[in-house]
């Protein structure tokens, strides 16, 4: 959610030992350990150095987490002509790395949040020299866009609009992510009514994953090349909206009355009858279905 960048490279399988379907977004190291084929960059080292101290800081290698020590200040020119020009070179090498250790490479999945001047200034930056260097490669851009009711800076219209236009041109597959509606389905349909940013990322990740699968499992195999295609009739198109179907909180008021069984079928509750209630039924609607 907040303005940071992360490309991840997709690759058939890895140079290691194991040929294991999950090989295309891990690459295994001489000693037996798999590290996520992903690189972390922000123009300002907090972020990143969440990432470095906290839970997760094991699992990447620490030259695939890039942090500058200035940001764009919520500036698109910033991002993509000053500040983002200097570490955009520093980035594309690192990108070569992971790049070169994978023996078929796919494409690449690019996450951004285009409010902000890093997300939206680099993150075009970083779209056009991906164009360049690796222009037969397949490109999803993950972008989350900022909305009315939820925003941290004025010229946030600004900075999405600037960047999607990159969007169009680089990306084969743009998949847009309301900002608003992710805070709205975590308060109304989840029942939190203070989301952090590991809720809404979690929530991120679900939608994500509908669209990876294919590349994860051996067995239902789709190149991003087919996906894209499969997806955007026209490549001026390729502009695609998500939903999800969080439509209620088993631990909900609502859940708790007679309106839902009790039974191990509770967890069957996302069915034709419930999503129609949860839109026509007035009681329904006040749980945020």
């Amino acid at each position: 959610m907040k303005s940071n960048l992360m490309v991840s490279c997709l690759s058939d399988n890895t140079i290691g030992v194991g040929r294991d379907a999950f090989d295309t977004f891990f690459s295994e190291t001489g000693g037996g350990k798999h590290v996520p084929r992903a690189i972390f960059v922000d123009l300002e080292p907090t972020v990143i150095d969440e990432v470095r101290t906290r839970t997760y800081r094991q699992l990447f290698h620490p030259e695939q987490l890039i942090s500058g020590k200035e940001d764009a200040a919520n500036n698109f020119a910033r991002g993509h002509y000053t500040v983002g020009k200097e570490i955009v070179d520093l980035y594309l090498d690192r990108v070569r790395k992971l790049a070169d250790n994978c023996t078929g490479l796919q494409g690449f999945l690019v996450f951004n949040a285009v409010g902000g001047g890093t997300g939206s200034g680099l993150g075009s930056l970083l779209l056009e020299r991906l164009s360049v260097d690796y222009g037969k490669k397949s490109k999803f851009g993950f972008s989350i866009y900022p909305s009315p009711q939820v925003s941290t800076a004025v010229v946030e219209p600004y900075n999405s609009v600037l960047s999607t236009h990159s969007l169009l041109e680089h990306t084969d597959v743009a998949v847009l992510l309301d900002n608003e509606a992710i805070y709205d389905i975590c308060r109304k349909s989840l029942d939190i009514e203070r989301p952090t940013y590991t809720k809404l990322n979690r929530l991120i990740s679900q939608v994500i994953l509908s669209l990876t699968t294919s590349l994860s499992f051996s067995f239902f195999y789709y190149s991003p090349a087919a996906i894209a295609l499969l997806i955007t009739p026209l490549p001026l198109l390729n502009f695609i909206g998500t939903t999800d179907t969080a439509f209620l909180n088993l631990n909900s008021k609502i859940a708790s009355k007679d309106l839902l069984p009790s039974s191990p079928a509770r967890h069957h509750l996302v069915l034709v009858v419930v999503m129609l209630s949860s839109c026509t039924c007035p009681q329904w609607r006040e749980g945020g279905g």
